[in-house]
């Protein structure tokens, strides 16, 4: 299980991260299957922040979710190291909403609809 939270937490950082990537190579006539796909995605997005935000324990508070891995270690010692406390909960689940939000309002959008 807190395996699943760890990744839960690197999907909401890299899965609209990737996702803005793939849409770049979208055809711009393309505009249903990029409404569709965006809305995918930030839906997930979103689910993944409530599950996030619900199973936070707020009584324990602190980092929790917690991260971390060696990413380069002969030159320099760089780690990727990810954890998530109380405030940035509600910041990450506030963004979720955003997110979701966001291409709903744009849904009836003809032009321009990648950008």
């Amino acid at each position: 299980m807190e395996d699943f939270k760890v990744i839960a937490l690197l999907l909401t950082i890299f899965l609209p991260a990737g996702a803005g990537t793939l849409l770049i190579f979208f055809p711009k006539n393309w505009g249903s299957q990029i409404k569709w796909f965006s809305a995918v995605i930030s839906g997930v997005t979103l689910a993944l922040t409530l599950y996030i935000f619900s199973l936070y324990d707020y009584e324990k508070g602190g980092f929790q979710f917690e991260s971390s891995s060696n990413w380069l270690t002969q030159p320099i010692n760089i780690n990727f190291s990810l954890g998530i406390d109380g405030i940035s909960t509600a910041m990450l689940l506030l963004t979720g909403i955003v997110m979701f939000s966001g291409v709903l309002l744009t849904w009836n959008l003809e032009r321009r609809v990648k950008e």
